[in-house]
């Protein structure tokens, strides 16, 4: 569909500057995801002709609270009926690799503080390695692992490894949030799950009452990705994201924009024509 120049938000009414956690506090949902959307638009560059939008506060120094923002937008997608009357002990959360961390952190905080939750519940990392290499000495006797082809990997095989050192606390897990900060093709997302699954069943966690939630920070526009995990089971969600994005040339204007989460476009402050590859905008 074709927009107009008058359509074009130049100027988002929150900029990153102005964003406090009593301001994020006080957004309900749709605000927050209008102003992550309008941050993203201030703050990301352009990359590879394109194909990669990084958003530095999120990607490379980590901002806690575009991460809060981020929460709260990814669960307002979750029906409560899925999350409420349950305590602590009843979710883990797993992070894909190390760059998943911070959202993860923040997913828990909030999900703590919504569900009035006593403690905060389990963070689980899901490590990348090049090689399927013996446990590190601070990983637990408890290990799933699988092969997974990441979009950055070039074809090449990389292994994803999550342990624990006391499958007791796992037990009485019945929620699964498996939490990744960009889908590729969505391979690294599908194995962290199948191996979290892997290591609940371990533990055993009852599969007819496990229900596993994907959630990602960014994830492009139209991106075509693996075909879905099935568990015998076990219900697993479609994958959520905070931000669906897609940044191109305007049609009309031939400015760099920013279509996200079904928003008219943001004009891109740090990106130019040149940024793009001119096929892929066409």
């Amino acid at each position: 569909m074709t927009t107009s120049a008058a359509e074009i938000i130049r100027n988002p009414s929150v900029g990153y500057e102005q964003i406090t956690p009593d301001l994020i506090e006080q957004l309900n949902p749709e605000e927050a995801e209008r102003t992550l959307v309008g941050i993203l638009a201030e703050r990301a560059l352009i990359k590879d002709g394109g194909r990669i939008v990084l958003f530095p506060e999120f990607n490379e120094a980590p901002d806690i609270l575009i991460t809060d923002l981020m929460s709260k937008v990814l669960f307002a997608q979750i029906p409560e009926t899925v999350l409420e009357g349950l305590q602590h002990q009843n979710f883990v959360v797993l992070s894909v690799e190390t760059s998943g961390v911070h959202l993860a952190s923040s997913v828990t905080r909030y999900l703590t503080g919504q569900f009035r939750l006593k403690r905060y519940p389990s963070i689980l990392r899901a490590r990348k390695t090049y090689e399927l290499e013996a446990p590190s000495p601070a990983m637990g006797n408890s290990v799933e692992s699988t092969t997974v082809y990441p979009i950055t990997s070039g074809g090449k095989p990389r292994y994803l490894t999550v342990s624990t050192s006391d499958m007791r606390a796992l037990k009485q897990v019945s929620r699964l949030i498996v939490v990744d900060d960009f889908l590729g093709t969505g391979n690294s997302l599908k194995g962290a799950t199948e191996i979290g699954i892997r290591l609940l069943e371990k533990a055993g966690v009852d599969m007819d009452n496990l229900q596993v939630i994907p959630m990602i920070g960014i994830r492009k526009r139209h991106q075509v990705t693996n075909t879905p995990l099935v568990h015998p089971g076990v219900v697993i969600f479609n994958p959520i994201a905070a931000l669906d994005v897609e940044p191109r040339l305007h049609e009309t204007t031939g400015e760099p924009v920013l279509y996200a989460n079904g928003f008219p476009p943001y004009l891109i402050r740090n990106a130019y024509a040149s940024d793009f590859d001119q096929k892929q905008t066409m």
